[in-house]
């Protein structure tokens, strides 16, 4: 539906991607204030390098997986990811398979 919009995919996938990494971003930064807090809550005498570490290597590994999941994701007007050709699709061998990625949807 979204697709059929007079938007370019281009466009659609690198605002998507965007959209993402922003996020991400915040969950890095919540990640980091919620072991700051932590640290001093809890006298844990946590490392400000250590903290800061953690948070940005949480967030490479979100952005990471975040940009394979947005490769194979299929779009929803083609029915394909940008990984794999339509035509390499399996045929479902039943309707009743909701999460199948078929043609004969």
């Amino acid at each position: 539906m979204l697709l059929s919009t007079p938007i370019n995919r281009t466009t659609f996938i690198l605002a998507k991607a965007t959209a993402m990494v922003i996020l991400v971003v915040i969950i890095g930064v919540a990640s980091y204030v919620g072991l700051l807090i932590g640290s001093v809550v809890g006298d844990m005498g946590l490392s400000q390098s250590g903290m800061i570490g953690a948070s940005v290597h949480i967030t490479a590994v979100g952005i990471f997986f975040g940009g394979v999941a947005t490769l194979l994701a299929p779009p929803p007007a083609s029915g394909a990811s940008l990984l794999v050709p339509p035509g390499d699709l399996p045929d479902c061998p039943s309707p009743q398979q909701a999460s199948c990625h078929c043609r004969n949807r």
